[in-house]
């Protein structure tokens, strides 16, 4: 089974990438070098390529600047 990731953006979340394995690290550079930035997270598992239930609650995340 796969995780698919989603990353928010305004004004919806867009996709982020399939991971195999846990834990996921989110290696992307802030935005703003330096800057604290707000993410948000939610996830869905796959069989395959099929999605299945439902989409995961909102996780909130601060990542240091």
């Amino acid at each position: 089974m796969n995780r698919s990731f989603l990353e928010a953006t305004l004004p919806a979340f867009s996709f982020l990438a399939i991971d195999t394995s846990s834990p996921y690290v989110d290696t992307r550079a802030n935005l703003v070098a330096g800057s604290p930035e707000s993410r948000q997270y939610q996830a869905q598992y796959l069989n395959g390529d099929d999605p299945i239930g439902q989409l995961s609650d909102i996780l909130n995340v601060t990542v240091p600047g």
